[in-house]
């Protein structure tokens, strides 16, 4: 029973994804369907008629509750997913939203930089996926989702320079490199 129930909801977030894709190229581009509002419009009733017995639990790379909603993550260091699992990486991060089966969670895409270079738009094939950029958290605006009150992006990568330099790092790393190297 677990099975089928797992293979239809999986058909259903699949269907769901493949018809909201983003479409076009330029001015004339489409942006994806999948929205916050979408996916409680038509996944979350899912999360009642695909419960499945018992206590499963799937991997999500990062999720926590900010005091208003659950948030759930695909965390990415800061590139991009490669484009042929970016579909079933989608479809994985969607599947865990019905399995939370709550109103208030949220679904993002994230990056722990801008590949692109901060405060630029992001490129990326999971933009086909997912609307850009209300479910996207990318550089900066990942950190300022996860880091406590009162402490902004700028102030966490000053304190983390900081602390790099205290250790000293790339004198570090020199000396690592050189000493498999024989030197």
């Amino acid at each position: 029973m677990w099975t089928h129930i797992t293979v239809n909801l999986r058909g259903k977030i699949t269907a769901f994804r493949a018809s909201n894709e983003a479409k076009g190229r330029g001015y004339s581009r489409t942006e994806s369907g999948v929205t916050h509002k979408t996916c409680k419009e038509k996944l979350l009733p899912l999360s009642s008629q695909y419960r499945t017995p018992g206590i499963f639990t799937k991997p999500v790379d990062l999720a926590f509750f900010d005091g208003r909603d659950w948030n759930i993550l695909e965390l990415k260091a800061g590139g991009d997913l490669d484009s042929s699992n970016a579909p079933s990486n989608v479809e994985k991060l969607l599947t865990i939203y019905v399995d939370m089966g709550v109103e208030n969670c949220k679904a993002y895409f994230a990056t722990l930089y801008n590949k692109d270079g901060e405060g630029l738009p992001w490129t990326g094939s999971v933009k086909k996926h997912l609307n850009y950029p209300s479910m996207f958290l990318i550089g900066a605006n990942f950190w300022n989702r996860i880091l406590p009150d009162g402490l902004s992006f700028s102030d966490f990568t000053a304190i983390y320079k900081e602390a790099l330099e205290d250790i000293d790092l790339n004198k570090r790393i020199n000396t690592m490199i050189s000493n498999c190297l024989g030197g």
